[in-house]
C-alpha cells in the first residue's frame, strides 16, 4: 500500500504526521519509522474529537479547515503573583515569563519605593 502523508513536521524528537486515513497504513508506517534505528521506538498518539495536541498547540479540524490554539493543562491556571507582593523578585519574574512569552498579558507597571 502506498501512503498519503500530507504533512510531516518535527521539532527535536516530536513528530506530527497529517495523512488521508483511507489512504494510509498508520500502523505500516509506525512500524516503518521504528525499523529505522533499534535503539530508537517511536509511539503513536491519534486524535480525538478531531482534535491533536502537538508540542502545546492544539489543532483541531474541522472538515477540510484546521485551527490552532494554545494548549493548557486542566490544572493551569491564569494566576500570577502581583507584582507588590513580599516574595523574592526572582520568584515574580520567573513566575511572569510564560505569561509574557503569550503576548497578550501585561504586567503591572513597579511601583516607586522609597529612599531610590
Amino acid at each position: 500500500m502506498k501512503h498519503k502523508l500530507e504533512g510531516y513536521y518535527r521539532y527535536a524528537d516530536d513528530i506530527l504526521l497529517m495523512y488521508k486515513q483511507d489512504q494510509t497504513n498508520i500502523q505500516e508506517v509506525l512500524d516503518n519509522f521504528n525499523n529505522l534505528k533499534p535503539n530508537t521506538k517511536f509511539n503513536l498518539e491519534e486524535e480525538k474529537d478531531n482534535k491533536s495536541i502537538f508540542l502545546d498547540i492544539t489543532i483541531a479540524k474541522d472538515h477540510e479547515n484546521l485551527t490552532l490554539d494554545i494548549y493548557r493543562t486542566p490544572t493551569a491556571t491564569d494566576v500570577s503573583i502581583p507584582t507588590d507582593s513580599r516574595h523574592p523578585k526572582s520568584t515574580k519574574g520567573s513566575n511572569q515569563l510564560p505569561l509574557l512569552q503569550d503576548g497578550d498579558v501585561q504586567l503591572d507597571p513597579p511601583k516607586p519605593t522609597k529612599g531610590k
